[in-house]
């Protein structure tokens, strides 16, 4: 018996580091959580911003001097980017996004997937898609150039003619605790409020022409949506991890209490059969 209750204590202390380890993970990601969460909100208030723009602009295009990337080309190829976490330890963040994802694949016959984050190549890599591009996360979502300079080989593959639409999956927050999947449009540009029978004749003044203006205000305009999704999904990872950690110290908690209990009864027990041994003992002596 003596045998078994420190069994019993060194799982105890063994549960007791864990908790130890899940609560400082949880604080860490609760942190970060935080900073992210700003971050997303900054860049929705730019986001409007540059939607007003947008909106403002397509009033004013014709058919015949619309942005090349507005432009619809015949290929049957199409390039989706995939948004997922570089580690675990995060709920269902991964999972679902993945299940989504193996959905939208399905709906077309000629795909090119580029993977960002571990957990999604380590999934792909033994699944049948074709796989262009792999590399880890962005950390560093407020990173214009370096979202720009990934998104520059997607722009010309659409301006070229390679690919007919450019996707991007990945989850968008919503709480802490909850996440919608989405397959969000970046190529062609989608202008919600052009309508070509309602152009204005009045137009802005460009510099140094209204093409290459228009060209480099929508090539922006996609590098922040695809960097407004990138923080989303950070966000949503975040909020998973951080609610994932507070679970685990919960169950670490209740298991550290049923095992406390375990012990002090095989502790009681132990006391009681060494007591009826020595009472038993003085019975036959005397």
């Amino acid at each position: 018996m003596a045998t078994n209750t420190k069994e019993i204590k060194d799982r105890i202390d063994s549960v007791e580091k864990t908790k130890k380890i899940t609560q400082a993970m949880k604080m860490v990601s609760a942190s970060k959580f935080k900073r992210h969460l700003k971050q997303l909100g900054s860049i929705k208030e730019y986001g409007e911003g540059v939607g007003a723009i947008i909106a403002s602009l397509s009033k004013r295009l014709l058919d015949d001097d619309l942005p090349e990337l507005m432009t619809s080309n015949d290929s049957p190829q199409v390039a989706i980017v995939i948004l997922s976490s570089d580690r675990g330890l995060c709920g269902g963040f991964n999972s679902n996004l993945f299940k989504y994802a193996q959905s939208a694949l399905q709906s077309y016959s000629q795909v090119d997937v580029y993977v960002v984050g571990n957990k999604a190549q380590q999934f792909y890599k033994s699944k049948n898609v074709n796989i262009v591009d792999v590399r880890p996360n962005f950390q560093n979502a407020s990173s214009v150039a370096e979202i720009s300079d990934y998104m520059s080989g997607l722009i010309q593959g659409f301006k070229k003619g390679v690919y007919s639409k450019v996707f991007v999956i990945y989850n968008e927050f919503v709480s802490a605790l909850a996440s919608n999947q989405v397959m969000e449009q970046l190529l062609p540009i989608k202008l919600p409020d052009w309508d070509p029978t309602t152009i204005s004749t009045s137009d802005f003044i460009y510099e140094p022409n209204k093409c290459s203006a228009l060209s480099s205000l929508f090539e922006r305009y996609v590098s922040y949506k695809m960097t407004r999704a990138i923080l989303e999904s950070i966000t949503s990872e975040e909020g998973f991890r951080m609610a994932a950690m507070d679970s685990a110290s919960n169950n670490a908690k209740e298991m550290i209490q049923e095992l406390t209990l375990f012990y002090n009864r095989s502790r009681q027990a132990a006391i009681t059969t060494e007591l009826t041994e020595i009472v038993a003992g003085a019975e036959s002596i005397s």
